[in-house]
């Protein structure tokens, strides 16, 4: 039977935590997109350093963030459609759709103009999707989940196959070698290539953008249909049976303490995979075929025990909730102000730090980030209902001017 919910005047305050330790987090994962080259992505050595503090760098971002906190988000924001479902009544559906229209706006603009990495976009799709779900019995919702999530593993391993098929070719072969080059160029580029990459991130904002505009094609065109339709999806729905299940209010310590088991099934697989990626050389086939596939499910494991662990300590601990609560609730503001100020520091119409520091060096800036958006947070919850963009989320939404400074901080 699924859990009742708090009344609708409260905040789940153990969401907000949680939600504050995402925001915070994804910015581990994010910043190398914008001070590395993109084929770092796949092969941590072809940039950032990968020696000594570098690596380690490297492996704990890997072990505890790598698709960890987008798994989180997007689990929290199914269950946030259950509980704004549940506050709003018969009027939820419109408001609803409204809300995610608006965050696809938000989302677009986030996209084209300041991070062609943009999530919101996908976020905004998926979280119309599973609207019809809210109210599902959870075995049905969890078990709709599970195959959904599998669908990027079979898109990739397609990959991987495909890519293999096509190596073997051009060696047998090396006349036929051109398509199979042009791949392997995409994710091991040559000097040329990188430089032409240099030039675009370091160039003027119109050069950028004509990069970022291509790139946000590839994303929306690619990757969403063939990854973040099925990932991100099946994640809202795991969601939805997990505020239902009661495992994300605190109400329940030792039901939210199960979560923790996701932490051995989860960190025994990212670590297989991580080794295997090694002892590859972060092959690029070996990565689509099988090694990638190790992570995407490990980190589902790992982020519920994340998110069990915040929420049992969030109820003996007060302090993360004084300190990281606030974080939560100015999400979608820390978010996009975190692009913001990366694209800054790092971009060619900014300081034009692209390529100049190594990954240990991104995790300084990053914590340098972390203790800004954690002092603003909590000064502007101390006196605001709403964050800043929560604010023109919520009024846009409403189509009405939200009050700012009465009661309580809130969120979209």
């Amino acid at each position: 039977m699924a859990a009742p919910l708090t009344p609708a005047t409260d905040r789940i305050e153990s969401i907000d935590v949680v939600r504050g330790v995402a925001v915070l987090g994804i910015l581990v994962m994010n910043i190398p997109s914008f001070a590395l080259s993109a084929s770092a992505f796949f092969n941590p050595t072809l940039d950032g350093g990968y020696s000594g503090v570098d690596r380690l760098a490297w492996i704990v971002s890997h072990l505890l963030f790598d698709m960890k906190m987008m798994a989180i988000f997007s689990m929290l924001f199914g269950a946030g459609v259950v509980i704004y479902g549940e506050r709003k009544g018969s009027s939820a559906l419109s408001l609803h759709a409204r809300r995610m229209a608006w965050l696809l706006v938000i989302g677009l603009l986030h996209a084209f103009v300041i991070w062609e990495g943009d999530i919101l976009v996908m976020y905004a799709i998926c979280g119309m999707l599973v609207y019809p779900l809210r109210k599902a019995r959870i075995p049905l919702v969890v078990g709709l989940a599970i195959p959904i999530l599998v669908v990027p593993i079979l898109i990739y391993s397609g990959f991987g196959a495909l890519f293999e098929a096509m190596r073997a070719d051009a060696i047998a072969n090396p006349e036929h070698g051109a398509s199979w080059n042009s791949i392997a160029s995409e994710f091991t580029p040559g000097p040329e290539a990188r430089a032409l990459e240099r030039d675009a991130f370091l160039g003027t904002y119109h050069d950028t953008f004509e990069r970022r505009f291509d790139q946000v094609v590839k994303m929306l065109g690619f990757m969403f249909p063939t990854w973040g339709l099925w990932r991100i999806g099946g994640l809202m729905m795991l969601g939805i049976a997990l505020v239902r299940g009661g495992f994300l209010d605190g109400s329940r310590p030792r039901r939210s303490a199960l979560l923790c088991l996701g932490y051995p099934i989860g960190f025994w697989l990212v670590v297989v995979g991580f080794r295997r990626m090694e002892a590859s050389a972060f092959d690029i086939v070996s990565f689509f075929m099988l090694d990638w596939h190790f992570n995407y499910v490990g980190s589902i494991f790992v982020a519920l025990g994340h998110i069990g662990l915040l929420v049992t300590l969030s109820r003996s601990a007060r302090w993360m909730t004084t300190v990281l609560a606030p974080v939560g609730r100015l999400a979608l503001t820390n978010y996009l102000t975190q692009s913001l100020i990366c694209a800054t520091i790092f971009s060619g119409w900014g300081f034009g730090w692209w390529g100049r520091l190594s990954r240990s060096d991104l995790l300084l800036v990053v914590v340098a980030i972390w203790v800004v958006q954690i002092c603003f947070s909590i000064l502007w919850t101390r006196r605001f209902r709403f964050g800043p963009m929560e604010w023109v989320w919520r009024s846009l939404t409403t189509w009405s001017i939200q009050p700012m400074t009465s009661g309580r901080a809130g969120s979209t």
